[in-house]
């Protein structure tokens, strides 16, 4: 199911970076 874990890396890193995301945001 590595194609799982590609394809949801791809769809966050095409996707605005969320809060959580953004470094010092806690």
């Amino acid at each position: 199911k590595l194609a799982l874990i590609l394809v949801a890396a791809l769809a966050v890193a095409s996707r605005p970076p969320h809060p959580w995301q953004v470094p010092g945001s806690g």
